[in-house]
């Protein structure tokens, strides 16, 4: 068969019956032969943090706020104690990473001033009836 004729063939899709289709001769070497390492290779996915790290609600930080001010007042502890980097360190480690302690200013004045008014209303409600004089 001339190579005009297998020209021809090959563009109109006629084709001998028993005849096979030739391949272009194309050395080894410039085929592509999937390597190893393409199809080991996957792309790689940075692990997220968030999992790592608990997530803390409004109110549970607000519960958590109460606590560390009523061990602060209770036990007449500076207030300069939740801007030391240990106390900050053991409330990361404790809470991972999602707790950060109130500043030294938020225990002194707006906790402060709750926690007073807390105190007040409590033992107005407990001497409510009782013949008791408060100065």
């Amino acid at each position: 068969m001339s190579g005009c004729r297998k020209f021809r063939m090959s563009i109109s899709g006629d084709a001998e019956p028993n005849s096979k289709k030739e391949e272009p001769d194309v050395p080894v070497s410039e085929k592509s032969v999937p390597v190893a390492s393409e199809q080991i290779q996957k792309k790689k996915i940075q692990t997220k943090l968030h999992p790592f790290i608990g997530k803390m609600t409004p109110k549970e930080k607000s519960k958590l706020d109460e606590k560390v001010t009523r061990l602060i007042y209770c036990n007449n502890l500076p207030f300069s104690l939740v801007d030391s980097k240990e106390f900050k360190e053991l409330m990361a480690c404790a809470s991972k990473g999602s707790y950060i302690p109130p500043s030294r200013k938020q225990i002194g004045e707006t906790f402060l001033e709750n926690a007073y008014e807390q105190t007040k209303q409590d033992i107005h409600l407990a001497v409510k009836g009782c013949p008791v004089t408060i100065a």
